[in-house]
C-alpha cells in the first residue's frame, strides 16, 4: 500500500537525471568487502566505486575505518548480520565516519559509531550531496547522529533506522540534524536517549515525520523531540513522543524559534500519543505565523499546551484527549495501545487535507524500527489502534 502523505518522495527527479542513471546502470558494478574479498575496508570501496556501483559489505567489525564517498547513485548495503562501522575517535576529512558527496545514495543495514572530531560535531554519516536514504541502519554514540547539509533541492528519507546516545554533550549536536533542504521524511524509526541536543532537529521546507517513536532516557539529559527552527510544512502524524524525567527543555516540540523564513509556515498534528514524565512540560513553543492543525492527539500529563509569539494565522485544535497512564495497556512498559476503557477508542474523527496530501493516519509504529497497516473502520484517537 503507497501512503498518500509520500506523495513528495515519488517525485520523478527529472529526465536529464534518469537518463544519466541509466547510463551509468548499464555499466554498474557489485563491489564485495570483506575477508578474502576484493576489498577489505569500506573505505577501500568508496574510494574504487563509479556512479551506480552496489557495495556489499560483509558482517564483522570494521574499526578505524572512514570513507569519503564520491561517487553517484550509489546504494552502499550491509548484507547478512548487520556490519559494524566503529570509527573509535576518528572521521574522513574531521567530520564523518561516511562523508557523503555523491548524489542519490542508499545506505541500508549498517551500524556506525564512534565518530568524534575537534569541532565536537562529527557525525555517523555527513551528507554533502543531493538525495540521501538511510534505511535500516544503527547509528549510536557518535557527536551527531545524522547531518545533513544545505541544499535546497535536496530530498532525505530515513526509514526503518535506531538512533541514540548520539551527541557531544553541549546542546549543539543531535540524533539528527537536517539544515536547509527540500524535504525530510523520517519514518518507522526508533530515536532516542539524545546526549543533551534533540531528538530531531529540521530546517527542510517540508518535513514528514510518520509513525515514530521518538523518546527520551529517563536517566539522561536531552533536548526537545522535534524542532523545527525556521518552520516549514511540517507533517507529524503516528508518532510517539515521550518526554524524560531529565530532559533539559520544557516543550516537546519548537517551530519558528530561530526565525520562521521558510516558504511555509504550518504544524499537522495529528492521531500522535505524547507522553510527558517530567514535573511539567509545554506541547510547543511556536514563533507567530504559523498555521496550526491539532486533531485526534492524545496528551498525558501535559500542561500548558502551547506557548505563543506573535499572531497564528489559523489554529485549529479540536478533538483531542487529555489521558492518564492508566488508560493504556501498559503504561510503564511504554505501550500506549488503548485499555479497554479508554474514551479514545473508536472516536477518532477524519483530519482531511492538507495542500492536497491526505492527513488519516494509514499505519502505526510497531517495536523494533517497522510499522504495520494500521486497522482500517472506526478510527481510535492517539498513535495506536487498540488490541
Amino acid at each position: 500500500m503507497k501512503l498518500k502523505l509520500q506523495k513528495h518522495w515519488l517525485k520523478s527527479i527529472g529526465v536529464a537525471s534518469s537518463f544519466l542513471f541509466a547510463h551509468n546502470a548499464a555499466q554498474a558494478a557489485t563491489l564485495s568487502v570483506g575477508v578474502g574479498k576484493t576489498y577489505t575496508k569500506p573505505s577501500q570501496a568508496a574510494a574504487a566505486a563509479k556512479s551506480g556501483d552496489v557495495i556489499e559489505i560483509d558482517p564483522g567489525t570494521y574499526s578505524d575505518d572512514c570513507a569519503v564517498w564520491r561517487a553517484d547513485g550509489l546504494t552502499i548495503r550491509g548484507v547478512g548480520a548487520r556490519p559494524v562501522i566503529d570509527a573509535k575517535g576518528t572521521a574522513a576529512d574531521e567530520k564523518a565516519i561516511w562523508l557523503i558527496k555523491g548524489d542519490n545514495t542508499t545506505i541500508e543495514n549498517i551500524e556506525l559509531l564512534g565518530c568524534a572530531v575537534k569541532e565536537r560535531n562529527g557525525a555517523a554519516i555527513k551528507e554533502e550531496g543531493k538525495n540521501l536514504t538511510v534505511r535500516k541502519c544503527y547509528i549510536h554514540d557518535n557527536e551527531d547522529g545524522i547531518y545533513i547539509s544545505d541544499n535546497p533541492n535536496s530530498e532525505v528519507n530515513i526509514e526503518y533506522c535506531e538512533f541514540n546516545h548520539n551527541g557531544y554533550g553541549n546542546g549543539q549536536s543531535h540524533n539528527i540534524y537536517v539544515n536547509y533542504i527540500k524535504s525530510f521524511k523520517l519514518r518507522g524509526c526508533y530515536v532516542h536517549s539524545p546526549n543533551t541536543g534533540d531528538n530531531v532537529k529540521t530546517r527542510a521546507q517540508e518535513n514528514f515525520i510518520l509513525y515514530n517513536r521518538i523518546s527520551d532516557d529517563d536517566n539522561v539529559p536531552s533536548g526537545m523531540s522535534l524542532n523545527f527552527p525556521n518552520g516549514g510544512a511540517c507533517y507529524v502524524v503516528g508518532n510517539v513522543l515521550y518526554k524524560g524525567r531529565k530532559s533539559n527543555q520544557p516543550s516537546f516540540m519548537a517551530i519558528g524559534m530561530d526565525g520562521a523564513t521558510n516558504i511555509k509556515q504550518a504544524l499537522y498534528l495529528i492521531n500522535n500519543t505524547i507522553v510527558n514524565s517530567k514535573k511539567t512540560a509545554t506541547l510547543f513553543r511556536v514563533q507567530g505565523g504559523t498555521n496550526l492543525r491539532l486533531m485526534d492527539d492524545i496528551f498525558v500529563n501535559v500542561g500548558k499546551s502551547i506557548e505563543t509569539s506573535g499572531a497564528m494565522e489559523l489554529t485549529q485544535i479540536n478533538h483531542n484527549v487529555f489521558a492518564k497512564p492508566t488508560d493504556f495497556a501498559d503504561a510503564p512498559a511504554f505501550d500506549y495501545h488503548l485499555g479497554a476503557k479508554s474514551d479514545a477508542r473508536h472516536a477518532g474523527l477524519s483530519a482531511g487535507f492538507a495542500d492536497g496530501i491526505d492527513l488519516t493516519p494509514r499505519f502505526e509504529y510497531v517495536d523494533a524500527c517497522s510499522v504495520k497497516p494500521r486497522a482500517s473502520g472506526s478510527r481510535d484517537i492517539g498513535a495506536f489502534e487498540a488490541q
